[in-house]
């Protein structure tokens, strides 16, 4: 593969799409949408081959600060004019140059950076005609090897890669594990909320799927009493919370937290039996110690999520685990929400679960599970992912799922389904999916092109 060596790049396409929902979709920030609106981004080397994402994210910031129409304006203005002649300048280019380039950019947007690179892998891997979880595969070794070298480990590395190998193969026999993650609903003329979620939930259950996330608030209405009236119902599911940051902490006059009120709402849930609370809240500052307060008094297992923007939050991460052991406190496990897009692409992300499997490795103190996170994503980025999790590490449930259970169309020749509970990767060149471009005309609300090779 030449060392992952890109040809120039002749053009870049941006298009921003709708793709309606199949049902409206609210989160704790109390945005109700009824369509989601990617950037599908389309890259053109000089031999004419390309490389396809999209960019996934809520059309406002309510989720982040760089929603939708704040990363068009970031790849028309800022990246492309830019970072595209740079990286035509260098001679003997490969994509870590390109990731270089993207991450030397101050105050730069994850969500960008991880679309224009994710399009780089799918352009590299249709070039050389190879999956892209093969070569990711390769990468993720050559980490693990780093890290082995480092702490001069006794045990033989090329033992153990054979035992990684093995796990590798079986993880894209088999697939993942799905669940599905379940917005607010509410009451209307037609159904009460109960019936709304009994009827996502005897669908998922129908296909083998049997673990859902939920998504809370601060209201009672929408932790305790939600999760006691679905728990009555289905006592053998698997159920995750998610609040997306929404439970503020107190704070005194002086400035200094109080996490009380946190603890109490989220112990009151331990009769419920939940598996993980993926991120109660947010911090900013001391952000991963007050985690750490959290996962100390909280009894079930916590899960960052949009604390994770690079490989360094993970290091940070372990770093805080291992530091526990001094102390003598105890945090049983840690999950992590790894979506590719808020960790600023695959360079980072395979790094981060490189250095997770390590940790869990070499000290025992650790126990770190990462698993992939979804958005709603396009096909493209949650195949992305699948290539991305064919990784052989310990994980849990992801909550990618069928793409008709978030959407109604779909902009690709090929979609993502579950069978038999469990979702696999779309094989082929690159990340395997390919543009309808029919419905690409039919669903664009705007579009620019950049040509660089006239």
């Amino acid at each position: 593969m030449d060392n992952f060596f890109i040809e120039k790049i002749a053009e870049v396409d941006l298009y921003i799409c709708s793709v309606p929902l199949r049902r409206p979709f609210e989160i704790s920030g109390g945005l109700a949408q009824r369509d989601f609106q990617p950037i599908v981004v389309v890259i053109t080397n000089e031999s004419g081959f390309t490389g396809i994402s999209t960019l996934d994210n809520f059309t406002t910031s309510v989720y982040d600060n760089n929603g939708i129409y704040v990363s068009w304006v970031n790849l028309v203005e800022d990246y492309l004019p830019y970072i595209i002649k740079k990286f035509n300048k260098i001679e003997d280019r490969t994509i870590f140059d390109f990731y270089n380039i993207l991450h030397k950019i101050r105050d730069y947007n994850p969500f960008v950076v991880s679309a224009l690179e994710m399009a780089l892998w799918d352009l590299l891997g249709k070039q050389e005609n190879i999956a892209c979880h093969s070569i990711f595969y390769d990468i993720f070794l050559g980490f693990l090897r780093e890290f082995y070298d480092m702490s001069q480990s006794k045990f033989e590395f090329k033992d153990y890669s054979k035992i990684l190998d093995r796990a590798r193969r079986r993880r894209l026999e088999m697939g993942l594990k799905s669940k599905i993650s379940i917005g607010l609903q509410k009451e209307d003329i037609k159904e009460s909320r109960i019936q709304k979620y009994r009827k996502i939930i005897d669908e998922a259950l129908n296909q083998g799927i049997d673990a859902i996330k939920l998504k809370i608030t601060p209201g009672k209405r929408y932790n305790t009493n939600l999760i006691h009236l679905i728990r009555d119902e289905y006592s053998d599911l698997t159920i995750d919370t998610d609040a997306n940051s929404s439970f503020l902490p107190q704070r005194d006059c002086f400035g200094r937290v109080n996490l009380n009120k946190i603890i109490n709402i989220y112990n009151s849930m331990d009769k419920f039996n939940i598996r993980m609370h993926e991120q109660p809240s947010i911090f900013k500052r001391d952000h991963m110690q007050i985690f750490f307060e959290l996962a100390k008094s909280i009894n079930i297992p916590l899960c960052l999520d949009e604390s994770i923007h690079s490989f360094y939050e993970v290091q940070h991460l372990i770093s805080e685990f291992k530091g526990l052991e001094a102390t003598e406190q105890q945090v049983d496990k840690i999950y992590v929400n790894i979506k590719i897009h808020r960790t600023g692409g695959l360079i980072d992300s395979i790094i981060s679960l490189a250095n997770i499997l390590w940790a869990n490795k070499a000290d025992l103190s650790v126990n770190i599970v990462p698993w992939a996170g979804y958005m709603p994503d396009q096909e493209l980025s949650s195949n992305a992912a699948l290539h991305l999790f064919s990784l052989p590490i310990q994980t849990s449930h992801t909550d990618i799922t069928n793409h008709r259970y978030w959407f109604t169309d779909s902009l690709f020749d090929q979609t993502i389904s579950v069978e038999k509970g469990k979702v696999k990767l779309i094989n082929g060149p690159g990340f395997g999916l390919y543009l309808n471009h029919d419905k690409v005309n039919k669903r664009k609300l705007r579009e620019k092109s950049f040509k660089f090779i006239r």
